[in-house]
Order: C-alpha cells, then structure tokens, then sequence
C-alpha cells in the first residue's frame, strides 16, 4: 500500500522528493523483512516436552536434553555412538559426585551401578540394542544414581 502511494506521487509529481520516499520504502521493506524473519522462528515446533520421572527430584539437564533427542529419533549410527558416550560421560560425572571413578574401583563402580547399567558403559557393542526403550530405562537408571 506504501509503495504504490509512492509511486502515485511519482507519477503525478505531486509527492516528496525522491530522498524522503527511499528511506520510507527501505524502513517498510526492513519491517516486511523482520516480520518474516521472525515469523520462521516461532513457526519451529519446539522439542518434545517429557514428563519427567518424579522418583527423580533434580533431573541433570543433559539427560533431559538426550532423552528429546532420542524422542526426535534418528537410525544414524554416528548419532547412537555419540549418544552413547554422552551418557557414559555422565555416568562418569554421577559416579565422581559418589567418589567413585569407575576407571579405578570398577568393582564399586559395578555395584553402584548394576548389571544393566554397567554392561551398556563397559561394552562398545550395546550401541546395536539401543532401542529408545532401552534407552529410556538407561538415562532413568543414570538419574537414580
């Protein structure tokens, strides 16, 4: 509507001067801009909001962030291999808050953690049986640490 208010001035000569109507045409061609930019950015559905487990008083932010992503879903195995070495880092950090390193008292580090628990952070052939069920049993085992 600006625009071609502009251009009726243009052509009858009866508007302001060519300055003037340039700098009114870049501010509503920023604003179209920004309405738009800003449009694609709301418009992105959000990550899939989870209930957490309320046996679990203070979930660690990084499992939280894992269990979304493993709702997303993805069959890459890169992806499962990362995944699997992110949660094997945060066993390791929950063991340390117990004063255990795992990589020097892998006897206690075993109990703490138990059979399931333990075989998924020792074998590197669990990636293969990482279902999202599996998965989920795992990080709810790791909050309960």
């Amino acid at each position: 509507m600006v625009v071609a208010g502009l251009l009726f001035m243009f052509a009858t000569d009866t508007g302001p001067d060519l300055l003037v109507s340039s700098a009114v045409l870049a501010v509503a061609a920023t604003a179209v801009w920004f309405a738009l930019k800003v449009g694609r950015r709301t418009a992105r559905p959000g990550p899939v909001a989870l209930r957490p487990d309320p046996q679990v008083a203070f979930p660690d932010f990084r499992v939280t962030s894992l269990r979304q992503a493993i709702v997303a879903g993805s069959e890459d195995a890169r992806l499962a291999e990362r995944l699997r070495q992110r949660l094997i880092d945060i066993v390791d950090d929950e063991l340390l808050a117990h004063g255990v390193d795992r990589a020097e008292e892998p006897d206690v580090a075993r109990a703490v953690l138990g059979a399931d628990l333990d075989r998924f952070v020792s074998d590197p052939e669990s990636v293969r049986s990482m279902t999202p069920r599996r998965i989920a049993a795992l990080v709810t085992r790791i909050e309960k640490i």
